[in-house]
């Protein structure tokens, strides 16, 4: 098979070489490359190499006249519609400050670009690393899809180095849907399931695990002063002495080196007196929960990122599904909602197009939902509530596993998991609700035996590093895994 390849690398992330190995093997040769220009130093032979940087722009391949490619049809683009309202939103990460009409003018000629590549280079394959979302590259799946090109695609899951393969973003757990069909009726012990499966899930499924995720913690690191600061060498530094001498010189090398990123931070992260910001608007309209009443935890997923862009459909307006779940909630009920614990740490806390002014006051508006202080515990919020809604976050998984029910509006990993209930209009939520009222709760045994299915649909590797920082896969390991998987997901798809 032809196959384009769209794989951007950091520098510090595992060598392809695996992967071309595997794919050279059975038949398969890469003819078009998107990629990082400042990581890569193996170049399949004959392929176009497409800086994932100039993807990003909008910019053709060298050597491609991307004029050369009609512009699309309104044919075309009636057909993409639904894809065409998800890239419009997806732009609010590269592209915020940019009109409507503005995006709609790069969409159309990425849709132009992308087109025309498919149909004149004619890949019989393109393989993606993750759930497209950098724009170009959903375009780009969007593309295949219409086109009838198959993909290849993966999906870090919340499990340390474990990778779900897929080939349609529709059909995200094909795979564990097979599985559980091919086990229906068996039944499966703890003792059956891998050893990291296990792992992972006996501690999480005690209601007193609080430990933070791991994933917060890297964000938090590598996005807050506070937790990026060498706290340890500093305590080392003032009790032997040496502070104030390494105080000067460190202080030179941060403004060397981060003095641009400082100077920004002081602006986007900094709360001054009598300037509006997010964090004022939240602790304005933020109040603090009763327990004792019936309520549904919704917390508020990081944006803009792909959990809720391309992965919640037009659930990517989380208001969206605050109202639906408002408009469905059981005569008594509530919905408490607090915000990420690293939306202000990635972004600042500046209105933007993803958190506009007034965007706490809209959700503090809506009937019978209330806004708690953003450091309540999210574990004492899963544990004491009815049931736990999120687009795709994790924290639906973890009330699964803690046996708390949870409702779902996008499309995620963990969908297929007992006690877990996908929604998209105010009807599934009265009867996701009324099933809970009527004392439904999740079923550790299904539990078990699902996971017993998730553990044969997926493989030992990831993508992210985060995603394998608690896992014992090597990075040849887990690239030689990806590599049989490509090889596997072309075959079937």
């Amino acid at each position: 098979m032809k196959i384009l390849l769209n794989w951007v690398r950091k520098p510090q992330d595992p060598d392809l070489a695996p992967v071309f190995s595997a794919l050279a093997a059975h038949g398969h040769r890469v003819i078009y490359w998107v990629g990082s220009d400042l990581a890569e130093k193996i170049f399949p032979e004959g392929a176009v190499f497409h800086s994932y940087r100039d993807a990003l722009e909008a910019r053709p391949a060298p050597g491609i006249d991307a004029f050369a490619f009609q512009p699309p049809s309104e044919d075309l683009l009636n057909k993409l519609s639904r894809a065409e309202s998800i890239v419009l939103t997806m732009m609010n990460l590269g592209f915020d400050r940019a009109c409507v009409d503005k995006r709609k003018d790069i969409y159309y000629e990425m849709v132009r670009y992308w087109h025309g590549v498919l149909t004149t280079h004619a890949p019989d394959a393109v393989v993606f690393p993750n759930m497209p979302h950098h724009i170009y590259d959903y375009v780009l799946y969007e593309l295949a899809k219409l086109l009838h090109v198959r993909t290849a695609l993966f999906d870090d899951t919340r499990f340390p180095g474990r990778l779900l393969p897929f080939t349609d973003f529709d059909r995200l757990t094909a795979l564990v849907q097979e599985e559980m069909h091919k086990s229906r009726g068996k039944t499966f012990s703890l003792n059956e399931l891998s050893p990291d499966i296990l792992s992972y899930y006996e501690p999480r499924a005690r209601r007193d695990y609080r430990a933070v995720p791991s994933y917060i913690t890297d964000l938090k690191r590598k996005r807050s002063f506070h937790w990026s600061f060498p706290w340890a060498k500093a305590r080392a530094a003032l009790r032997d002495g040496s502070a104030f001498r390494k105080a000067g010189p460190y202080a030179r090398w941060m403004l060397r080196i981060k003095g641009g990123e400082l100077a920004r931070r002081l602006y986007t992260h900094v709360s001054y007196p009598g300037v509006p910001d997010l964090r004022k608007e939240y602790e304005s309209v933020a109040s603090l929960p009763d327990f004792a009443r019936d309520f549904v935890y919704f917390p508020l997923q990081k944006q803009p990122e792909r959990s809720t862009s391309p992965q919640g459909g037009v659930f990517v307006d989380q208001i969206l599904a605050l109202r639906t779940l408002s408009a469905a909630l059981p005569k008594g009920w509530i919905v408490y909602t607090k915000e990420h614990p690293v939306q202000w740490v990635h972004f600042g806390i500046r209105f933007s197009s993803f958190r506009y002014r007034g965007y706490y006051d809209t959700i503090a508006r809506i009937p019978n939902v209330r806004v708690v202080p953003h450091r309540t515990s999210s574990y004492e919020l899963i544990n004491r509530a009815r049931c736990v809604s999120a687009v795709t976050g994790s924290a639906g998984w973890e009330a699964a596993l803690r046996g708390t029910p949870s409702v779902i509006f996008g499309t995620v990993w963990y969908q297929d998991c007992p006690g877990v209930r996908k929604a998209g209009s105010v009807n599934d939520c009265h009867r996701a609700f009324d099933a809970i009222r009527s004392g439904f709760s999740p079923d550790r045994q299904a539990l078990t035996d699902y996971l017993a299915s998730f553990d044969r649909a997926t493989f030992r590797a990831f993508i992210s590093p985060s995603a394998g920082k608690a896992s014992t896969v090597g990075r040849d390991e887990c690239m030689q895994n990806i590599g049989a998987a490509i090889v596997r997901l072309l075959a079937r798809s």
